[in-house]
């Protein structure tokens, strides 16, 4: 509610606060270490349970092959709403191959990809208890591709959930009731990218990172694509990999992993955190 960001790193267990930049000056933004997770080497999926309150998944991937540990993940809970953060585990998932994307459902709900599984877990934020809310064909990794991961970010949008599966280069919603169990087929919105994660607004457009193409991609309510930023031949978005808004300023801000899964013309740079004026 500062207007700070939160990031994750998949490189290490930690949560990063960051005040970005002032869009009216030249001077960058600069970040801080707010947290670190025991038993765990990498952070990944975010979202907000309560006000300043968040969810998030830690567990064991390894890079760059981006291999994770089955049984090795758990979402926690960190409240910012004092001077000093407060880390507690919200539950394990022994039964996760490699949690990812999460997005809350409703009051009680977390939506959570599995992007080894081809599955999305829904755990209960008062009880702790888990279970498989939906699964298919269309949310498994691709075969025959090097880096294994399928579903991947995930959002909620009315009486639907909207995900990407980055090896398929799907972008699709499946329409829901009030449990998150699936009462139709997957609909296709579009395809061809290789979509990371991504955000919705209100009216349904949505700004999806697509990683390894290196851009950032826009499609409107009605499924027309239109580049945003980036291409394969520039690192301004480099590796796109997690997407955020600021509603009141229009600004969307995309986070990087310097394009080291596909160089840019053999190059890469560290990873940053980017603006994009809407």
């Amino acid at each position: 509610s500062n207007g700070n960001l939160l990031a994750t790193r998949i490189d290490s267990p930690e949560l990063w606060s960051i005040v970005p930049s002032n869009n009216s000056s030249s001077q960058l933004g600069h970040g801080s270490l707010l947290l670190t997770f025991p038993n765990a080497m990498s952070t990944l999926g975010i979202t907000e349970i309560d006000h300043d309150v968040f969810a998030v998944i830690a567990g064991n991937v390894s890079l760059p092959s981006i291999v994770s540990t089955t049984g090795s993940f758990a979402v926690w809970t960190v409240n910012l709403n004092s001077a000093t953060p407060e880390a507690k585990v919200l539950a394990s998932l022994p039964g996760g191959q490699f949690l990812d994307g999460m997005t809350k459902f409703g009051d009680d709900l977390l939506l959570i990809s599995d992007a080894h599984k081809g599955t999305i877990w829904r755990l209960n934020i008062t009880t702790g208890e888990s279970s498989v809310a939906m699964s298919g064909a269309a949310m498994l990794p691709a075969a025959g591709q090097a880096i294994r991961i399928g579903v991947n970010g995930l959002k909620v949008l009315k009486n639907y959930v909207y995900y990407t599966s980055t090896t398929q280069e799907i972008f699709a919603r499946i329409p829901v009731d009030e449990n998150a169990t699936a009462v139709g087929p997957m609909e296709l919105i579009t395809s061809g990218f290789s979509f990371d994660d991504f955000i919705l607004t209100a009216n349904g457009t949505a700004y999806l990172s697509a990683n390894t193409q290196n851009e950032v991609i826009q499609i409107s309510p009605e499924g027309r694509v239109r580049l945003l930023a980036g291409n394969q031949f520039k690192l301004s978005v480099g590796g796109s990999t997690a997407i955020a808004i600021n509603h009141e300023h229009s600004i969307l801000y995309v986070a990087t992993s310097g394009a080291q899964f596909a160089p840019v013309l053999g190059r890469m740079e560290p990873a940053k955190i980017a603006s994009i004026i809407l």
